[in-house]
């Protein structure tokens, strides 16, 4: 029994039955934790889109189109690439606005945010906004671009100051993480493991408190009226 144990001879009858019994739920189940929650197949879309649109209709199958060819997951990697480059380059110095790379870095701004707005908005469309388990808002990802994106719309209108909020254009950068599924997955295993993690963090801030009320019984008073004044002071100390 151990030796067939060992080379996975044996498998137990109540788990793989089930999973036997249910080959459509096993699959979908391995598609998910392998593609991060995305939907690779147009026929696991929501029967309707935003209430009205269904799968047939020539608006929702042009969105539908454009959002699983290749090309489109593509370039929006390298919108995002293009806007970290103009972050990068951006300025908070007063002249800066007046100077000609400071027009272009504003300008471009506005044309980020317009292209993607209408990224969510196709694939708004094409998946469904919500209320469905392969909808728009279903994967975590999509709600940290749909969290970016409006954060921007809001701080493009400029009601206020919107000082603060202009500075969620730094999360645009993790936008790249949807584009490589070894770096989905890594995050995911981070996010997975934070509970054990909680746990290792409660017991390394016991031990630094206990390491930090050993110090200050040793070293309490140790330093006490110990500052001296040098005979030769260095330049600029006097």
């Amino acid at each position: 029994a151990t030796k067939a144990l060992r080379g996975g001879g044996v498998r137990s009858p109540a788990i793989y039955a089930d999973l036997d019994s249910h080959p459509m739920q096993l699959k979908r189940t391995l598609s998910r934790s392998s593609s991060s929650s995305r939907v690779s197949n147009p026929e696991e879309l929501p029967r309707k889109s935003l209430f009205c649109m269904t799968i047939e209709h020539p608006l929702r199958k042009a969105a539908v189109n454009i959002v699983f060819h290749p090309w489109f997951d593509r370039s929006i990697m390298t919108l995002i690439f293009l806007n970290c480059v103009v972050l990068a380059i951006d300025s908070k110095e007063p002249e800066f606005a007046g100077t000609v790379r400071g027009r272009i870095v504003s300008g471009s701004e506005n044309v980020f945010l317009a292209l993607f707005c209408a990224e969510m908005m196709i694939k708004i469309v094409g998946l469904g906004f919500a209320w469905d388990e392969n909808s728009y808002l279903a994967d975590n990802w999509n709600r940290l671009d749909f969290l970016v994106v409006v954060l921007g719309i809001v701080a493009a209108v400029d009601l206020g100051n919107f000082s603060a909020i202009r500075t969620v254009r730094v999360l645009r950068p993790l936008r790249t993480i949807t584009g490589f599924s070894g770096m989905r997955k890594l995050v995911e295993t981070l996010l997975q493991s934070m509970p054990l993690l909680l746990d290792v963090g409660v017991l390394v801030t016991f031990l630094f408190f206990v390491l930090g009320l050993v110090g200050v019984q040793m070293f309490a008073g140790a330093m006490d009226r110990r500052c001296a004044v040098l005979e030769n002071p260095l330049p600029g100390c006097e």
